[in-house]
């Protein structure tokens, strides 16, 4: 049977998860080890895709053996050698925006011949380090023993945070970012996760304390100089001010929180600093709130996944602050204008729109792992969605002009939303942005999650009722196909247009799942002890085999095919530098759902109650089992592909290939938690 309707079938081949597509996903050609290309040194990961899907390194990227742009504090005799690694198989990604084949005018082509910035934000110099260690001065009260590091460590870290977390959370304008115009804390906050990246957990701990500490600092001390602005000075008429000095302007942020009653305090809710008063007339770019906002939400991320306890409830800390400041900037945005702002604007604009779409996709991560409510809901939302990565990687601004005269407008969230649970049949889904639809199955599933905390409350059932589900399946579908229809789509993480797309999907397959099986509570994620939260997925209660359960089933089979298929031991060691955590997270959820499912078909046979094993059910059987004969976990030979025995083998065969997959070198430590709790609930099952 097909689960998928056939006006349907995607493009790109990913997405059909019909039973045939399966088969002959399975059958088709292997993926060779001699196709990985690399760009990274030898003792880095392999990655899994060809040297062909990477942009052409040519004009308009940065070239190792170039001088360096002077800059601020850069002397003029001063010449640096770059560095001419990549640390991540991302480093040279970015797009190449050419103009047209045809000939293009005199004007055009000077555009294009205008120079492009090949400084980069982790070309750090010396004269940059001894600037972020002046502005660590201003905060030393705050902090204790910091020691800063080294100027080839802080370039290691940012570009590594730049070629890896930022790949999978593109906020950042890191083409036109520099030291000195970002906060110090934010600095810091990029350096802490790219430690992670570089496998260096230490250091990203001291750096993670020491921007959260200045951070923490210069909000106070913003609300202190608000609160002596609210006291000591009329408030101007800004009425005529532009939709983005409102959105950008941290004065008229401070103003617009007056006018609306907010507290004085500001986000933090912390008494004024009388020594830090005084007028806001030109707050500098370091200085903005926003900016501190960015380095919390990086610092949240790197506390969610942490291994340390300490660490990981400073996350559910900086989210309420992190929420505050969202809802104070503002969370509607108007459409962007006909006539283009200027490059600096609009980048402001982006960057500000994106980072508040990111903090939000991010709680609702928080909600996925640890069954906790989304700080910001689907209504509260009033913005256009991210613009095309085109647009948002474009080297200069000549080339941003080209890529936004080519795009078309990007949607308002509300009206795409609208788009994809309409009861009206002809209705079809927008061609959103790689982004875009990131942020939108994210809507879904914060739908899915709050669906799901009303069902907990009935008396009269514990089940999603069909008027519960089909618009949500509608949703999904209509997400699909909307996947479909961007260009921006790929299932290759080094797609030129990045890991986003591909990210999305891990987040469909999960939202499938959480349709069909309540996996969110009781899983004991946030303990980090893989024995507790072996004994909680032990816990969890048995599946309930329903027709409706086959897409979930597939889809949670084919998240196991591309590893088998790729090699488990191969992505086991290269898995932490092309998936993102969306990736082990949903790949959890699959790996509880099969097995579930698997140990109540191996008491089928015995039950008077289960009904007999179904057709679909036989062969998404016969399929598991020929993807573990793929592994060290096969079933041994002669056993019944319908007997219990063969099911519960399976069942702690799918746990034990995951298991393996997270065991590998890994980014976060919340992965290699994962991992050593699947392997002990596995062996649980073998036992029971």
């Amino acid at each position: 049977m097909g689960v998928m309707e056939a006006d349907m079938a995607p493009h790109m081949g990913y997405l059909d998860v019909s039973f045939d597509s399966f088969a002959a996903f399975l059958e088709s050609e292997p993926l060779s080890a001699h196709q990985f290309g690399s760009i990274v040194p030898a003792e880095q990961s392999m990655p899994f895709f060809p040297f062909n899907t990477f942009a052409n390194p040519g004009d308009g990227f940065y070239n190792p053996s170039a001088s360096r742009l002077p800059g601020p504090g850069n002397g003029n005799a001063q010449k640096e050698v770059e560095e001419q690694t990549s640390f991540s198989r991302f480093g040279s990604r970015l797009p190449s925006l050419q103009p047209d084949e045809n000939d293009p005018t005199e004007s055009q082509a000077q555009e294009y011949r205008q120079p492009i910035q090949t400084r980069r934000i982790w070309h750090v110099s010396p004269e940059d380090r001894r600037y972020i260690a002046h502005e660590i001065a201003k905060f030393d009260t705050v902090l204790q023993q910091f020691q800063l590091p080294t100027r080839m460590s802080l370039a290691r870290y940012i570009r590594a945070y730049v070629d890896g977390f930022h790949e999978h959370m593109p906020f950042l304008h890191v083409q036109s970012m520099a030291v000195e115009d970002s906060s110090v804390e934010l600095l810091l906050a990029m350096s802490a996760v790219g430690a992670q990246y570089c496998f260096e957990a230490e250091k990203g701990v001291e750096l993670f304390h020491a921007a959260r500490a200045i951070a923490t600092e210069r909000i106070r001390r913003r609300d202190a100089r608000v609160a002596s602005q609210q006291r000591d000075v009329q408030e101007p008429d800004y009425s005529t001010q532009s939709v983005l000095s409102a959105v950008s302007s941290p004065a008229a942020q401070d103003r617009r929180g007056s006018n609306l009653g907010h507290t004085v305090n500001g986000p933090l809710g912390l008494p004024s600093d009388p020594g830090s008063g005084g007028a806001m007339a030109s707050v500098p770019p370091k200085d903005d709130l926003m900016q501190s906002a960015q380095a919390l939400l990086i610092l949240m991320a790197m506390a969610t996944w942490a291994k340390h306890k300490e660490i990981l409830r400073e996350a559910l800390a900086i989210q309420s602050v992190l929420a505050s400041i969202v809802r104070d900037d503002g969370l509607r945005m108007a459409i962007r204008q006909e006539a283009p702002a200027t490059w600096e604007e609009w980048i402001r604009y982006e960057s500000v729109m994106r980072t508040k779409y990111i903090v939000f996709c991010f709680f609702n991560l928080h909600s996925i792992v640890y069954d906790i409510p989304p700080l910001l809901l689907n209504s509260e939302i009033c913005m256009p969605l991210p613009c095309s990565t085109a647009e948002f990687k474009a080297e200069s601004e000549a080339r941003w002009r080209d890529a936004r005269a080519r795009a078309e407008a990007p949607a308002q969230f509300q009206d795409a939303l609208r788009r994809l649970f309409s009861r009206d049949s002809e209705t079809t889904p927008g061609c959103h942005s790689s982004l875009g639809n990131y942020v939108l199955i994210h809507a879904i599933i914060q739908h899915i999650f709050l669906v799901r905390q009303t069902i907990r409350c009935r008396v009269d059932a514990d089940e999603l009722t069909s008027e519960d589900v089909m618009p949500l399946e509608q949703a999904l579908r209509r997400w699909q196909m909307g996947w479909n229809r961007s260009p921006e789509s790929s299932i290759d993480p080094s797609d030129p247009n990045g890991p986003v797309a591909f990210n999305s999907t891990a987040l469909l397959r999960l939202a499938y799942i959480r349709l069909n099986m309540d996996t969110g509570p009781g899983r004991a994620l946030g303990t980090r002890d893989p024995l507790q939260i072996a004994h909680a997925l032990r816990d969890m209660p048995a599946i309930k085999r329903t027709p409706k359960l086959v897409r979930a089933l597939l889809h949670s089979a084919h998240a196991l095919s591309i590893p088998v298929k790729i090699g488990v031991r191969l992505v086991s060691k290269t898995q932490a530098f092309i998936w993102s955590i969306q990736h082990s997270l949903c790949s959890l959820e699959c790996a509880l759902l099969l097995s579930k499912w698997l140990e109540t078909v191996s008491k089928a046979e015995l039950s008077q109650v289960e009904p007999p094993i179904s057709e679909d059910e036989r062969k998404i059987l016969s399929l598991v089992m020929t993807m573990l004969d793929e592994t060290e976990f096969a079933v041994p030979p002669g056993k019944s592909l319908e007997s219990p025995e063969t099911a519960k083998h399976l069942s702690a065969g799918v746990l034990r290939v995951w298991a393996t997959i997270f065991k590998g070198p890994q980014t976060w430590a919340i992965v290699d938690v994962i991992g050593s709790s699947l392997n002990i609930y596995a062996d649980m099952v073998e036992a029971s």
